[in-house]
């Protein structure tokens, strides 16, 4: 598996393609994991 990186104009972070299903297999973790932690993430940076 490879996420697609894809840089962004100056001054923006970078881009990474991956669903959740793909970053749970690399981490060894499930998707519902990584999908409640990314939404806890998010609403920690807004």
């Amino acid at each position: 598996m490879r996420g697609d990186l894809s840089a962004g104009r100056a001054g923006e972070s970078p881009e990474i393609s991956v669903t959740h299903e793909q970053l749970a297999n690399q981490i060894n973790s499930s998707r519902e994991v990584v999908s409640r932690t990314l939404i806890l993430l998010s609403n920690k940076t807004l």
